[in-house]
């Protein structure tokens, strides 16, 4: 029989336990303990994906963003799509942004408190029980504002219909077999009960559910320590996106960092293919803006502060053009980390190792 389009399927060893759900509570137990209270997580291949663009706009019709990326040596074509609404009488379309990667962030946050809030019940699409966050926009918008990031109750609840409504999927070589559509989610799934006269947030009830990557990764353990505060106090979203992308993928970082360490390279194609940053008419305009992302990085701490990068420039003409002057057509960046990056990214490694690697299942 051939496999659901909405499914992720992970080769099941032999003699392995038959319920998945149990295995899944223990896997959602870990996450938690490895993350901890000061800490959130990156999601192996979710986080890769350009789920939320940098600068909010709407677009008239349904038309979708369709970036090719790179993912541990494979290629990955992704395709997302605009959550659709109505307003004024007329259907809108607009694409998730910073805010909604702030709040899918926050919610993933809570994921990974322990406590009451998150609960195991059973899904009727597969037949398992996966584990559901229940919350309010209350309780969402006070931990968004606990980190500096003020938003009105209205906007929280258009964050959370927005990625109730975006849609993505992707194709490409997915373990190690070739898939043309491995799968089509929202980002969250969501159902919730809004009294009309909740003006605080706090009687109304929303009920989440994870993407089914990110369920992937949390039994995999294929997840990375990230400091929460310090994730967020980044303002700029493209900046927020490079120190994930660092803290997950440079694992290999030398201890203490510094200005004559190891760089993580990185060309500026990566970054545009996978942060959400839109592309701006010349090359030299995204060149620009990452300029801008590195040097928060550095301002932050995360990047050292004496030489947090060297800029490697590729110049030349358009295709057409055989005279006038060379264009930028190409950028790649040395990152240096900063001590306190380099601490974080080894402190998450040896987490990591001390972690029991689960054995492949089955996740529909």
């Amino acid at each position: 029989m051939e496999k659901s389009p909405s499914k992720i399927v992970l080769p099941r060893r032999a003699g392995a336990p038959a319920s998945v759900s149990a295995q899944l509570e223990l896997f959602l137990q870990d996450f938690q303990a490895v993350t901890g209270a000061d800490n959130t997580s990156t999601i192996e291949l979710f986080d890769a994906l350009p789920l939320y663009q940098q600068q909010a706009y709407s677009v008239p019709t349904d038309v979708p963003r369709i970036e090719k990326i790179t993912f541990r040596k494979q290629m990955i074509t992704a395709t997302v799509r605009p959550a659709s609404f109505v307003q004024d009488g007329k259907m809108r379309y607009t694409f998730a942004g910073s805010r909604e990667q702030l709040v899918e962030s926050t919610l993933r946050k809570m994921v990974s408190e322990i406590g009451s809030h998150v609960e195991f019940e059973h899904d009727n699409s597969s037949g398992q029980k996966i584990p559901v966050l229940y919350t309010t926009p209350y309780a969402i918008r006070k931990k968004l504002t606990e980190i500096g990031h003020g938003f009105k109750l209205s906007e929280i609840r258009e964050a959370l219909s927005i990625l109730g409504g975006s849609h993505f999927s992707f194709s490409g070589v997915i373990n190690g077999e070739e898939i043309e559509v491995e799968m089509e989610n929202a980002i969250i799934g969501r159902s919730y009960v809004s009294p009309k006269n909740d003006a605080t947030g706090q009687r109304s009830r929303e009920r989440i559910t994870l993407h089914p990557l990110i369920l992937k990764s949390i039994a995999e353990k294929t997840y990375r320590q990230i400091d929460w505060k310090r994730l967020n106090s980044l303002n700029r979203p493209g900046a927020r996106w490079l120190y994930q992308r660092i803290v997950h993928h440079f694992t290999g970082v030398e201890r203490g960092g510094g200005a004559y360490s190891q760089p993580y390279h990185i060309d500026a194609e990566t970054i545009l293919a996978s942060s959400g940053m839109r592309r701006y008419p010349e090359f030299k305009g995204n060149v620009r803006q990452i300029r801008l992302d590195i040097a928060e990085l550095a301002d932050r701490g995360i990047l050292d502060p004496l030489r947090p990068s060297v800029e490697h420039l590729k110049r030349g003409r358009e295709p057409s053009a055989k005279r006038g002057r060379l264009k930028i057509i190409g950028a790649v960046w040395d990152l240096y980390v900063s001590a306190i990056t380099a601490d974080e990214i080894i402190r998450s490694n040896t987490v990591m190792k001390k972690a029991s690697r689960p054995s492949a299942i089955e996740l529909v």
